[in-house]
């Protein structure tokens, strides 16, 4: 009697590269998550779901920018680990790898009335005179404790999944792709330092490498000439900088100001 084979497999048998959760061959990928279950994506995003014993297909969408960053890697785009927003419409983007903070400030500038453009995921096209990036829609994931330290009312944030406290908070978003104006990557100090650190040529080049969704794939994948010409691209802008605050609940509204008087708005 044959036994019914699971959908999505449990690893790729012509994987390219691999990491501890996730398999890349030529033209798909394979992510798990222990405990909620396995994406297989490809080009155009998700290809099958499959949820672990317990789950539903709905924790799954916990993974989306994993994923979402995997289909465009293998459709040879390139995305930041960034949150940004729209300030007199110039794209800022906030990196780090991580729960960094970048949700958090890009929620500090959204209610100075910033609209938002994205969340943890920026995908950048730099086909044009400028590096551009799309909106993608979906609001800020935030941890209670942050949404409260914000002035937010945490019912009106959605839960995402069963069994995480983290919820999605809908701001006002943008609709239209923004020229990217400005790279700022969290930084976190011990002790009470607050700074822009602005870094320059190949300086700046390695930090946009650093925050690149998916960057350990790009060599298996044989996509090197085109992220670097996407990572030069991406840190020729006005600003490449470090945006240095203290480790332990820095002032959102210092931050905000520092960020402001950086991008030339006061």
């Amino acid at each position: 009697m044959s036994t019914r084979q699971p959908r999505v497999p449990h690893r790729l048998d012509d994987a390219v590269a691999r990491q501890p959760l996730i398999d890349v061959a030529a033209d798909r990928a394979l992510i798990r998550f222990p405990g909620v279950g396995r994406l297989l994506v490809d080009a155009d995003g998700i290809e099958q779901r499959q949820p672990d014993p317990g789950c539903h297909t709905a924790d799954l969408d916990f993974l989306g920018d994993t994923s979402t960053a995997m289909a465009a890697l293998l459709s040879g785009r390139f995305s930041l680990r960034a949150s940004v927003v729209s300030v007199h419409g110039r794209g800022i983007a906030i990196c780090g790898i991580g729960p960094s903070g970048k949700s958090t400030t890009a929620a500090a500038l959204a209610l100075q009335g910033h609209p938002v453009v994205a969340d943890a995921l920026a995908t950048i096209d730099v086909s044009g005179a400028d590096p551009i990036v799309s909106p993608q829609p979906g609001g800020l994931l935030l941890w209670p404790d942050t949404a409260e330290r914000l002035g937010l009312d945490l019912r009106e944030g959605q839960p995402i999944r069963r069994a995480l406290a983290v919820r999605r908070f809908e701001f006002e978003t943008c609709t239209e792709p923004v020229p990217l104006a400005a790279v700022l990557v969290m930084r976190d100090d011990p002790g009470d330092v607050y700074e822009i650190e602005r870094q320059r040529g190949f300086d700046a080049v390695d930090d946009i490498k650093r925050v690149r969704w998916h960057g350990w794939a790009i060599q298996p994948l044989e996509f090197e000439t085109a992220a670097f010409w996407w990572t030069t691209r991406v840190a020729g802008v006005d600003t490449v900088a470090h945006l240095i605050t203290p480790r332990s609940k820095a002032d959102t509204s210092r931050v905000v100001e520092m960020i402001l008087e950086s991008v030339g708005v006061t």
